[in-house]
Protein backbone atom coordinates (compact mmCIF):
# COMPACT_ATOMS: atom_id res chain seq x y z
CA UNK A 1 0.00 0.00 0.00
CA UNK A 2 1.08 3.51 -0.80
CA UNK A 3 -0.21 6.83 0.19
CA UNK A 4 0.28 10.45 -1.42
CA UNK A 5 -1.47 13.06 0.60
CA UNK A 6 -0.46 15.61 -1.20
CA UNK A 7 -3.45 14.69 -3.97
CA UNK A 8 -5.59 11.93 -1.63
CA UNK A 9 -4.20 8.77 -3.45
CA UNK A 10 -4.47 5.60 -2.10
CA UNK A 11 -2.50 2.50 -3.96
CA UNK A 12 -2.52 -1.29 -3.66
CA UNK A 13 -2.11 -4.41 -4.47
CA UNK A 14 -5.23 -6.44 -4.84
CA UNK A 15 -3.22 -10.18 -4.95
CA UNK A 16 -5.23 -10.45 -8.24
CA UNK A 17 -2.77 -8.89 -10.54
CA UNK A 18 -4.36 -5.85 -10.41
CA UNK A 19 -3.66 -2.38 -8.89
CA UNK A 20 -5.75 -0.19 -7.36
CA UNK A 21 -5.80 3.43 -7.02
CA UNK A 22 -8.08 5.64 -5.12
CA UNK A 23 -8.65 9.26 -5.10
CA UNK A 24 -10.58 8.91 -1.99
CA UNK A 25 -12.83 12.24 -2.49
CA UNK A 26 -14.07 9.98 -5.68
CA UNK A 27 -16.50 6.75 -5.38
CA UNK A 28 -14.49 4.28 -6.98
CA UNK A 29 -11.13 3.16 -7.61
CA UNK A 30 -9.14 3.06 -10.93
CA UNK A 31 -7.78 -0.30 -11.42
CA UNK A 32 -4.48 -1.09 -13.49
CA UNK A 33 -4.59 -4.92 -14.46
CA UNK A 34 -0.90 -6.60 -14.32
CA UNK A 35 0.47 -9.74 -15.95
CA UNK A 36 1.72 -11.02 -12.90
CA UNK A 37 1.26 -10.77 -8.93
CA UNK A 38 3.01 -7.33 -7.62
CA UNK A 39 5.13 -7.33 -5.06
CA UNK A 40 5.28 -3.59 -4.34
CA UNK A 41 4.05 -0.46 -5.21
CA UNK A 42 5.08 3.04 -4.38
CA UNK A 43 2.86 6.67 -5.03
CA UNK A 44 4.97 9.92 -6.24
CA UNK A 45 4.63 12.10 -3.31
CA UNK A 46 3.18 14.72 -5.54
CA UNK A 47 0.77 12.07 -6.92
CA UNK A 48 1.70 12.05 -10.58
CA UNK A 49 3.36 8.61 -10.66
CA UNK A 50 2.51 5.02 -9.67
CA UNK A 51 5.94 2.35 -9.74
CA UNK A 52 4.94 -1.19 -9.73
CA UNK A 53 7.44 -4.01 -8.94
CA UNK A 54 6.29 -6.23 -12.32
CA UNK A 55 9.12 -9.43 -12.39
CA UNK A 56 12.16 -8.67 -13.15
CA UNK A 57 11.09 -4.62 -13.80
CA UNK A 58 9.19 -1.53 -12.47
CA UNK A 59 6.17 -0.23 -14.36
CA UNK A 60 5.85 3.64 -14.40
CA UNK A 61 2.43 4.85 -14.77
CA UNK A 62 1.19 8.57 -15.49
CA UNK A 63 -1.45 8.71 -12.90
CA UNK A 64 -3.14 11.67 -15.26
CA UNK A 65 -3.50 10.10 -18.16
CA UNK A 66 -3.78 6.00 -16.56
CA UNK A 67 -1.30 4.97 -18.78
CA UNK A 68 1.84 3.13 -18.63
CA UNK A 69 4.73 5.59 -19.36
CA UNK A 70 7.99 3.48 -18.92
CA UNK A 71 9.51 0.05 -18.09
CA UNK A 72 12.61 0.40 -16.02
CA UNK A 73 14.59 -2.69 -17.19
CA UNK A 74 18.26 -3.67 -15.95
CA UNK A 75 17.38 -6.15 -12.40
CA UNK A 76 18.78 -9.74 -12.90
CA UNK A 77 16.32 -11.27 -10.39
CA UNK A 78 12.79 -10.10 -9.24
CA UNK A 79 11.83 -6.95 -8.05
CA UNK A 80 11.08 -6.57 -4.42
CA UNK A 81 10.78 -3.15 -3.71
CA UNK A 82 10.31 0.34 -5.07
CA UNK A 83 10.59 3.54 -3.68
CA UNK A 84 9.77 7.18 -4.75
CA UNK A 85 12.74 10.14 -3.73
CA UNK A 86 10.87 12.66 -1.58
CA UNK A 87 11.07 15.40 -4.39
CA UNK A 88 9.35 12.62 -6.72
CA UNK A 89 12.73 12.29 -9.56
CA UNK A 90 13.96 8.96 -8.36
CA UNK A 91 12.68 5.84 -7.86
CA UNK A 92 14.98 3.52 -5.60
CA UNK A 93 14.31 -0.53 -6.83
CA UNK A 94 15.84 -3.38 -4.34
CA UNK A 95 15.88 -7.59 -6.24
CA UNK A 96 16.83 -10.56 -6.05
CA UNK A 97 19.51 -10.07 -7.38
CA UNK A 98 21.46 -8.26 -4.57
CA UNK A 99 21.22 -5.14 -5.69
CA UNK A 100 19.44 -1.30 -5.51
CA UNK A 101 19.17 0.37 -8.16
CA UNK A 102 18.29 4.34 -8.51
CA UNK A 103 16.16 5.35 -12.01
CA UNK A 104 15.73 8.55 -13.54
CA UNK A 105 12.07 8.96 -13.44
CA UNK A 106 12.26 11.32 -16.21
CA UNK A 107 14.02 9.25 -18.84
CA UNK A 108 13.74 5.59 -17.35
CA UNK A 109 17.74 5.55 -17.54
CA UNK A 110 19.32 3.75 -14.45
CA UNK A 111 21.27 6.55 -12.34
CA UNK A 112 23.03 4.52 -10.13
CA UNK A 113 23.29 0.48 -8.67
CA UNK A 114 24.54 -0.73 -5.84
CA UNK A 115 25.58 -3.94 -4.17
CA UNK A 116 26.00 -4.78 -0.14
CA UNK A 117 26.26 -8.03 1.44
CA UNK A 118 22.95 -7.73 2.63
CA UNK A 119 21.48 -10.74 0.39
CA UNK A 120 18.09 -10.41 -2.05
CA UNK A 121 16.94 -6.74 -1.16
CA UNK A 122 13.38 -7.01 0.24
CA UNK A 123 12.93 -3.61 1.26
CA UNK A 124 14.08 -0.03 0.17
CA UNK A 125 13.39 3.70 1.48
CA UNK A 126 14.22 6.70 0.99
CA UNK A 127 14.76 9.56 4.43
CA UNK A 128 11.56 12.17 4.36
CA UNK A 129 14.73 14.83 3.72
CA UNK A 130 16.00 12.66 0.91
CA UNK A 131 19.46 12.81 1.82
CA UNK A 132 19.38 8.86 2.42
CA UNK A 133 18.77 5.33 1.77
CA UNK A 134 18.06 2.35 3.53
CA UNK A 135 18.13 -1.27 2.23
CA UNK A 136 17.32 -4.16 3.86
CA UNK A 137 17.95 -7.66 3.11
CA UNK A 138 17.13 -11.32 3.37
CA UNK A 139 20.64 -11.94 5.04
CA UNK A 140 18.93 -9.81 8.10
CA UNK A 141 20.94 -6.74 7.68
CA UNK A 142 20.56 -3.12 6.69
CA UNK A 143 22.47 -0.75 5.08
CA UNK A 144 22.05 3.29 4.79
CA UNK A 145 24.01 5.81 2.29
CA UNK A 146 24.11 9.41 1.44
CA UNK A 147 21.86 9.59 -1.47
CA UNK A 148 24.58 12.02 -3.22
Amino acid sequence: ISVSPAKKLVAWATGHRKIKVWDITSPKPVEFPQATDCPSLALAPNGSALAVASDWNVKLYDLKTKRERLLLKGHKGQVLSVAFSPDGATVATGSFDFTVRLWDVATGKERASFRWDIGRVYAVTYAPDGLRLAAGGDLGRVVVWDAE
